[in-house]
């Protein structure tokens, strides 16, 4: 796979996220600059006791 090739795979699969409604994405940022994100995504398990749960999907820190 090339750099190009999985740099647009990378914008798509992104892309997707944003648009699904079960996906919350938290921009981290300091007043000077954007330091980070999360990327959440919420399920249901029917047969389970607590059946809502949110899984951490990508999550970014810059570092320092």
């Amino acid at each position: 796979m090339s750099k190009d090739t999985a740099k647009q795979d990378s914008r798509e699969g992104f892309s997707k996220l944003i648009e699904d409604k079960d996906t919350t994405i938290f921009l981290m940022k300091t007043e000077e600059e954007t330091v980070g994100y999360m990327v959440l995504q919420e399920g249901e398990h029917p047969s389970r006791t607590h059946e809502n749960y949110a899984t951490i999907v990508d999550l970014f820190m810059k570092e320092g």
